[in-house]
């Protein structure tokens, strides 16, 4: 086999990955440095306890709802999520099977697999085992693909993995037109959607598009196959945001917390009627400031990632093959990984 000689190679890279991340999740303890990890723990704990989202928080409710804890919000008497559901259920329910560590070593794991999987999307792409070799390379030595894969209670490698996922099924499957491969490719889709709900506008894109480019968007059954492994986490998600927030499309963001007069404990919460716009955008639409920010983080934040990208992309285009084009692309991709 072309580049067999490369097992050991991959083998031992993948190994070196896996301990080092695993090295520094054993190292963590209680206490984390971030407030978004700290919530995601302490949600998952009481999703394992109590099989609910909801912490019972006197102090805040002491001051109406209008002190909590960052990353949380308060409904009703409650101390709830901000925003961001699935990942501290997806960890409460792995700390449910296998205690605390069950919890904590869900993103390593996922990054390992999806690194796997990652490889073997772009050895079908392009039918090159050395672009897939150093694509995924680039990507398991990326410095925020590696920190996030450490910050086990952070959800941004739970997210990109899902969607690798998502992707491995889909052109492992799509030439055979497996029903079977569709749908759990939309599930997948569908739980790296429930992980970060405001992503979901690009990534179903992403999905039309690779519809439309393996021109499998003509099999209507496969796409229904897809729509429906996809609609599914979707529907648990709508019911966690109307059980947790009154309403399927509401978030931390879009409620507002109303004080009676009779007791602080009888807050109100009261859901905008521009829930579904909120849902995407809670801060608002600022074109000036999307694109401030991006050129920001996207260009000089890190340069030595993005010069490079930008370069691959445009020698891709110039020769347009598929291997140089996912090689070029693979340099991009690492650089919107690490925004996200």
């Amino acid at each position: 086999m072309k580049f067999s000689g490369f097992l050991a190679a991959r083998i031992i890279a993948l190994f070196v990955f896996a301990a080092t991340t695993l090295w520094l999740t054993f190292g963590v303890g209680d206490v984390f440095p971030s407030p978004d990890e700290a919530a995601n723990a302490r949600f998952a704990e009481t999703v394992a306890t109590t099989s609910t989202l909801c912490i019972q928080d006197d102090e805040a409710l002491l001051a109406g709802g209008l002190v909590h804890p960052r990353s949380t919000a308060v409904v009703g008497d409650c101390v709830v999520p901000g925003s961001f559901l699935g990942f501290p259920v997806l960890a409460g329910m792995m700390q449910t099977w296998f205690g605390v560590w069950g919890a904590r070593l869900l993103t390593p794991m996922l990054a390992v697999l999806a690194i796997v999987m990652f490889w073997d999307v772009l050895r079908r792409l392009t039918r090159d085992e050395l672009v897939a070799d150093v694509s995924s390379l680039l990507l398991m030595s990326a410095p925020p693909f590696w920190y996030y894969a450490a910050r086990v209670m952070m959800h941004n490698i739970a997210f990109v993995s899902l969607l690798i996922f998502s992707a491995w099924m889909f052109f492992v499957t799509y030439k055979q037109r497996s029903l079977l491969g569709f749908f759990f490719s939309g599930v997948a889709a569908g739980l790296a959607i429930i992980v970060r709900a405001f992503e979901a506008p690009w990534v179903l894109a992403l999905a039309v598009v690779a519809f439309v480019v393996t021109k499998t968007y003509r099999e209507k059954y496969c796409v229904a196959a897809w729509i429906a492994g996809c609609a599914l986490p979707l529907v648990f998600l709508a019911l966690l945001h109307l059980g947790v927030y009154g309403h399927p499309l509401a978030t931390g963001y879009t409620v507002k917390a109303e004080a009676t007069e009779a007791a602080p404990s009888l807050v109100a919460a009261v859901v905008q009627d521009e829930a579904w716009y909120e849902m995407l955008l809670p801060f608002g639409f600022d074109l000036k400031g999307i694109l401030r920010n991006g050129f920001y983080y996207g260009f000089l934040l890190y340069p030595w990632i993005a010069v490079p990208a930008v370069a691959g992309i445009g020698f891709a285009l110039r020769r347009r093959g598929v291997a140089w084009c996912v090689a070029g692309d693979r340099l991009w991709q690492l650089d919107v990984c690490r925004q996200s």
